[in-house]
């Protein structure tokens, strides 16, 4: 028998009822809060991967425990192996344009100094095994967990429900206020929708979780400043240089261009 295509593993599932989704929220806010408590005081650089981990399990937990299907009701289906050199230029340029987004956005809505200090102490590592570990559990992890919750999980209740359309707004909206950083409003909706566009079109998280997590690997790069001779080159006069600004449009246009053809050649394999 051959191997089920995503649109037809997404038809054999369950629908969660409403009860999961308020469960799942509840659970996930529930997990980060304790984790964070419980890892923050002895782990180290390490509490990242550790509370990620305890964010995922408990969801995955429930989801076993209600016999809803994990790897449907996350949408960790892989996305077409023809895609992936292309999502992955589409990420590096998108993670360069969300940059400059941000920092366009802070010269009107600033991050408070006193956040921004803390922020940067907790993110920057001491030494090389801290920042492993950091963009491993910020970077990577942080990334996977939140999509497989937001656009996974939330996202694709919604899609039960409403359209497309409302179904990522709404998501964005949770996952903006889920996040409690008033300041980065308009970054958090601007990144969600562009992820939940992803997730959907997809059928995947993959390529929202690759987008998210060169976002955040980059920004942790550029926070530590671990690349000052990149960085030289990279910004100009606070902003990104125009030459890097449009490249990475190019890049983000190719790599979106080319995978999103492939999926119109092929729409019987993933769910328009």
């Amino acid at each position: 028998m051959p191997p089920l295509h995503n649109h037809e593993r997404l038809n054999l599932r369950r629908t969660p009822a409403t009860i999961d989704f308020f469960s799942v929220c509840s659970i996930f806010v529930l997990a980060t809060f304790l984790s964070a408590k419980l890892f923050d005081n002895w782990a180290g650089s390490a509490r990242f991967i550790l509370i990620t981990g305890a964010q995922l399990g408990s969801v995955v937990a429930y989801l076993k425990l209600r016999n809803l299907g994990i790897r449907t009701q996350l949408c960790w289906l892989p996305p077409p192996r023809e895609t992936l050199k292309h999502l992955l230029v589409m990420a590096i340029g998108a993670m360069v344009l969300l940059d400059e987004l941000d920092r366009l956005i802070g010269l009107v809505i600033a991050l408070p100094d006193d956040q921004a200090a803390r922020m940067k102490e907790a993110l920057t590592g001491a030494s090389l095994g801290e920042g492993v570990l950091i963009m491993l559990g910020v970077g990577v992890c942080g990334a996977v967990v939140e999509e497989s919750v937001f656009r996974g999980f939330i996202q694709q209740f919604f899609l039960k429900r409403v359209n497309a359309t409302k179904a990522v707004l709404w998501t964005s909206l949770l996952f903006t206020v889920m996040h409690l950083k008033p300041w980065w409003f308009i970054q958090l909706i601007v990144l969600s929708c562009f992820l939940g566009y992803l997730a959907w079109r997809w059928n995947s998280i993959l390529p929202a979780a690759a987008v998210h997590a060169a976002n955040n690997i980059w920004s942790l790069l550029l926070m530590g400043g671990y690349l000052p001779e990149l960085e030289n080159h990279y910004l100009w006069n606070g902003q990104v240089h125009p030459v890097w600004i449009m490249t990475a449009v190019l890049l983000f246009w190719y790599g979106f261009w080319k995978s999103n053809r492939y999926i119109e050649r092929n729409r019987k394999k993933v769910v328009l």
